[in-house]
């Protein structure tokens, strides 16, 4: 065990599992110095980064490289940067627990605007230099890519190189370039701004005007004046080998299966429905096969289908209707993302209402008609109001409404078009039932770049306030409608980076120095720092975050080919200014956006017979049930998580062993499993019992080999053991374990005082050394835990606690 990992134990820092390798199906890799060693790293916590798609599916590409060594690394909390920064020490990878500065080459995934002080820490408590032009050559190379880097001018002076667009292939172009290349750092950035989709930030000098206005670039000699992004065929890529699945929870715990990139419906506010252009939809066969591949594999009980916009995937209802059998058999439940209110059928709703009455989420983002044909929304006020009908009729009881303002446009209108709104949708739900609640989220707009509205202003902090006053004094006459909104000086730093040019570095290392950190964290973000940082950086430069941009003028990010052509984007911002939209070139044919180059064209899936997934035997009504003990072990990395995360993993690994499980009733059935006591985090065991219902009996030996197989490290099955019909539950069991624990010694504490805690229980005190010694005691779990975690117990037991953080070991026989 490294010192990080002993020091997560020793000071009993919070969740330990973010740290740890114990993912299940994680590729073993071994450190070869000879190899080309890259780091793929998120800018936020594990929880977080483990659920997003883009990082997974390049991660999984690349491990099938073998002439790389590929690790992850995600944001340490609050706590232990603090911690880690009070020792001068370094992140560690998650797999090989390695620092950032031994690998060749750190990809980071720019996500959204405010992740950029995390990445800034994480550069450098990763041992390297946070400003490119002071890295030498033995550090690695710093790159960036995601949504992020279609504007990549804020960040420029901490990365290296920028990866626009799908980064599948061209991040295999860039490890054959560095594996081969030896030459300057200066060298390879030339070499690697020849490929396509990488944009190197020294080579593009910002030049600016007496006044300080931005006025374009002095690119160096022999560099293409635009970077065009890469687009890759989503159905060329490899079927995923390794479907890692979290150790302890993320934010989203599901399998997530990728249906279509691109969009094709144009709202001017969205960057990710035009720089993800064209449209690419997967293949139905293909899809089907991907699903039924994840959820044997992984044991999820729940698949999201990943697209910006699911509904409008051409073979959706042949997809739902080819799993919903499967699904069904299996207790799967189905997910829609991003559903269109214009798009939503009963077919949806049926299928949503089979696996669970969660709630649903709708976006109409503006309140009045006129607003959303200016945004390109194509829904009218009527289709929403049959929606919600639709939903509350159904049986659902909790609904969530999105809407966005200060939208270009926007007029007094507007804004008592979402009240209006808000009160029509609370008279159709009183109408279904007493009991319901409807969630409003209300976001101030924020012009992005690549997008129609990259041209429109931003309001001040005080429009929005006073907006949001309004509406809060309106839901709160509402007993069932609840009302969120964001911190304004968030908003703030979030449009002033998504439009910013080079200079807006300063205000990130600024932010930095003075304990910016995860500030997309509502708890961490500290509005009054951004704030005397923005108004510094404005008054210096005389720059206003909240002006329009000019048609005339150039962009920061001119440099950047998204795809989409400038004349396009103009010319849809003046047809908003004239309240008109724009049907999908789906419908209408193409409008030259510039999306479709000659090597790529929209991608529309066609309708084929697909074969129906496999459905086991149906079981009967009400099933016999055959019980089981199952013994297994529990040591590191297993010891590092925690009870919850211990159930979870249990469950995954029945579901990946197939066995014959049965099911609690309702609307979310669970695995019927029962477990004896909860074992405090960092103590191992060699004999973990459950309790395991199943409707047919088993073979123990074939049964403990899939088990086995199906587990991440630290976990071992041992036994399998056929319960007698009139045994007890095993909650009502007398089971004695014995346990030892080994500590460092303090000579306030006696031997002779730790026998007077419970004489018949101490089986042996030994001295492995002269500053440690163990202890044996044997009982009921329950109770050597309240043996120690009494609150009125004597001086020394207290002390014997505080101890046991230092190296605990728990043996049950």
């Amino acid at each position: 065990m490294n010192e990080f990992l002993s020091w997560l134990q020793s000071y009993n820092l919070p969740k330990p599992g973010r740290y740890i390798d114990s993912e299940y199906s994680q590729k073993r890799q071994r450190w070869a110095p000879e190899k080309l060693k890259i780091l793929l790293a998120f800018p936020d916590v594990y929880e977080i980064g483990t659920c997003y798609f883009g990082f997974h599916a390049l991660y999984n590409y690349m491990l099938q490289k073998t002439s790389l060594v590929v690790d992850r690394i995600f944001a340490p909390d609050q706590t232990i940067m603090e911690f880690l920064e009070s020792r001068d020490a370094l992140i560690p990878s998650l797999y090989f627990q390695k620092p950032g500065k031994e690998f060749d080459c750190i990809g980071f995934t720019l996500q959204t605007e405010l992740s950029c002080t995390t990445m800034v820490k994480m550069i450098e408590r990763s041992g390297v230099p946070i400003l490119a032009k002071d890295r030498g050559e033995k550090d690695p190379l710093i790159l960036g890519g995601g949504t992020g880097a279609y504007n990549p001018e804020p960040y420029a002076d901490f990365i290296d190189a920028f990866i626009l667009g799908d980064g599948e292939e061209v991040f295999g172009e860039i490890a054959d370039l560095l594996e081969k290349d030896s030459s300057s750092r200066s060298q390879k950035l030339r070499r690697l701004s020849k490929i396509q989709g990488i944009y190197v930030p020294s080579l593009y000098k910002p030049l600016y005007d007496k006044s300080g206005q931005f006025k374009g670039y002095e690119v160096e000699e022999g560099t293409e004046q635009q970077v065009r992004k890469r687009v890759f065929d989503i159905n060329k890529s490899p079927f995923p080998k390794w479907y890692l699945i979290p150790s302890i929870k993320p934010v989203h715990d599901r399998l997530v299966i990728e249906t279509a990139r691109g969009c094709l419906n144009g709202c001017r506010f969205c960057q990710a429905g035009y720089v993800n252009r064209p449209l690419r939809e997967k293949n139905p066969r293909r899809l089907s096969e991907e699903i039924l591949r994840g959820l044997t594999i992984t044991g999820y009980n729940e698949v999201s289908l990943l697209s910006l916009s699911i509904a409008d995937y051409t073979c959706l209802s042949d997809i739902i209707r080819n799993l919903s059998p499967f699904l069904e058999q299996y207790h799967v439940k189905l997910s829609f993302p991003s559903l269109r209110i214009e798009k939503f059928t009963t077919q949806l709703e049926d299928t949503a209402l089979q696996r669970g009455k969660a709630g649903f989420t709708f976006a109409p983002e503006a309140g009045t008609e006129r607003l959303r044909r200016i945004i390109n929304k194509h829904f009218t006020d009527e289709e929403i109001f049959e929606t919600i009908s639709l939903c509350f009729s159904r049986g659902w009881q909790v609904l969530k409404l999105y809407f966005m303002i200060g939208l270009p446009g926007e007029e007094k209108a507007d804004i008592e078009g979402i009240i209006s709104l808000i009160r029509k949708a609370n008279d159709i739900a009183s109408q279904y039932h007493k009991r319901y609640q409807i969630n409003v989220s209300v976001a101030p707009f924020i012009p992005k770049a690549h997008t129609p509205f990259q041209w429109a202003p931003h309001h001040d902090r005080e429009y929005y306030f006073e907006i949001i006053h309004a509406m809060r004094r309106e839901c709160r006459k509402l007993q069932h409608v609840s009302i969120k909104y964001p911190d304004l000086t968030m908003n703030r730093v979030e449009a002033f980076l998504a439009r910013a040019d080079r200079r807006a570095s300063e205000v990130i290392l600024e932010a930095v120095n003075k304990g910016a950190y995860l500030d997309t964290w509502d708890d961490a973000f500290q509005p009054e720092l951004w704030d005397s940082i923005l108004g510094h950086f404005e008054k210096k430069h005389g720059y206003d975050a909240h002006r329009p941009y000019l048609p005339e003028n150039p962009l920061p990010w001119d440099n950047i080919d998204a795809g989409i052509d400038r004349e396009f984007l103009l010319e849809e911002y003046h047809t908003s200014q004239e309240n008109k939209e724009r049907p999908s070139c789906r419908k209408e044919g193409c409008y030259g956006c510039g999306a479709c180059a000659p090597s790529h064209k929209n991608v529309i899936a066609s309708r084929e017979k697909i074969e129906p997934l496999p459905r086991a035997h149906l079981m009967e009504t009400t099933p016999k049930t055959y019980r089981y003990w199952l013994l297994l072990t529990k040591h590191f990395p297993a010891s590092y998580i925690g009870h919850l995360d211990f159930i979870r993993n249990i469950e995954f690994i029945l579901r990946r062993a197939h066995l014959p499980l049965l099911y609690s009733q309702g609307y979310n059935p669970k695995v019927k499993i029962s477990f004896y006591d909860a074992l405090p985090i960092f103590w191992e065991s060699d004999c973990e019992i459950l309790e395991l219902p199943l409707s047919e009996p088993i073979e123990p030996g074939e049964s403990l080999k899939k088990l086995n197989q199906s587990s991440p490290a630290g976990y071992s099955f041992r036994k399998l053991l056929p319960l007698p019909r009139n045994t007890p539950n095993l909650n009502k069991q007398k089971i004695v374990s014995r346990y030892r624990t080994t500590f460092e010694k303090d000579p306030l504490i006696a031997e002779e005082d730790f026998r007077k805690i419970h004489d018949d229980s101490i089986q042996a005190v030994s001295r492995p050394s002269s500053n440690i010694f163990e202890i044996d005691v044997e009982g009921p779990k329950k109770k050597f835990r309240s043996l120690l975690n009494k609150g009125d117990t004597p001086y020394y037991v207290r002390k014997v606690q505080l101890f046991l953080n230092f190296n605990k070991r728990k043996i049950a026989l």
